[in-house]
């Protein structure tokens, strides 16, 4: 849906021989990306396998 956004304003500034629409593309991109890597950052260190506390002893 951000791309078919992004797509629709950059026809229009295409259309009329405006920027504003390429400027404003370029930042959606840049906060899209940026909200990916938040994302990531966030799910990243949930999924990671954890060590074990060096006090606990394995039993296996």
């Amino acid at each position: 849906m951000l791309n078919a956004a992004n797509l629709n304003f950059v026809a229009g500034a295409s259309h009329y021989s405006d920027v504003d629409g390429w400027v404003f593309t370029a930042i959606a991109i840049a906060i899209a990306a940026a909200e990916v890597a938040i994302g990531l950052a966030i799910l990243f260190p949930c999924t990671a396998p954890r060590r074990q506390s060096p006090w606990k002893r394995q039993t296996s």
